[in-house]
């Protein structure tokens, strides 16, 4: 049975020895460290050893917990005189991982929240909302990832009103369900509105549930308030993807309705 993670270690195994071998010949500062593989390649691999090692009950070796790009490990270990060959330690270190695997038919399942948005934003920290939840689940920041999760969606929310042209949104300390419900109008998906077929009523009645879970989730178990309860991290999973379940169909939803020329029109 094929192992994606033993393929993605094997792959990444080969890049990196080519990474270093072109840059055991050139001037450091002007090698391109990023030809073969890009550093959040190489923070998913970091990511998925670490595992390992947690599984295994041993540590990380201190170059990958080290060095979070490509650019920091090969200065690194560059920077260590052993007497193996550099190219031979890296091929060393990954077929430690990858006999694991395949010894153990064990395969590495990572976290992938994947959600489309517009590529012209007048939230910038929208952006910055997404990668915080991705990151502060990784840190372990559990409180922190469903923080980043409300404050997704209310960027997002605040993001569709006011490129509808919706400028007067009460302030920054309108609430989350208030929010949610303006648009919801503004995408004309009002669960009372007979022209909606059942299902989709369902459907938009189950999400209204959510933001409002979303909402008490973040108020108890958040770092924006005293924690009265600490998250697991399958509750922040949870959070997180729910989160980028609603953004992905609001953003499909704006898109779908302006294609269809529907929208309301904002205010002047």
């Amino acid at each position: 049975m094929r192992n994606n993670t033993v393929d993605l270690l094997e792959s990444f195994k080969q890049s990196l020895k080519s990474t270093y071998d072109i840059f055991s010949e050139v001037n450091p500062r002007e090698m391109n460290y990023n030809r073969y593989i890009t550093d959040e390649e190489f923070r998913e691999v970091r990511r998925i050893i670490k595992k390992i090692d947690e599984e295994r009950g041993k540590e990380a070796p201190a170059l990958i917990l080290s060095n979070r790009t490509i650019e920091e490990f090969c200065l690194d270990m560059a920077s260590e005189n052993w007497n193996e060959d550099h190219l031979n330690f890296i091929t060393y270190l990954f077929n430690d991982y990858i006999n694991f695997l395949e010894d153990n038919m064990y395969e590495v399942e990572m976290m992938k929240i994947e959600c489309t948005i517009p590529a012209e934003l007048t939230f910038d920290r929208i952006l910055q909302d997404f990668q915080n939840c991705d990151d502060r689940i990784q840190k372990e920041d559990y409180s922190g990832a469903i923080t980043s999760a409300r404050s997704l969606i209310e960027g997002v929310c605040k993001e569709i009103l006011v490129i509808n042209g919706f400028n007067s949104l009460e302030g920054d300390n309108q609430k989350l369900p208030s929010l949610f419900k303006n648009v919801r109008n503004v995408l004309n998906l009002d669960a009372s509105n007979e022209k909606l077929e059942e299902p989709l009523k369902n459907v938009i009645t189950g999400l209204n549930k959510v933001v409002n879970g979303l909402n008490e989730i973040r108020n108890m178990s958040g770092d924006g308030h005293v924690v009265k309860r600490t998250p697991s991290k399958h509750h922040a999973i949870l959070t997180v993807n729910s989160a980028k379940t609603i953004v992905g169909f609001l953003f499909q939803t704006y898109e779908y309705q302006k294609e269809r020329g529907t929208l309301p029109l904002g205010e002047d």
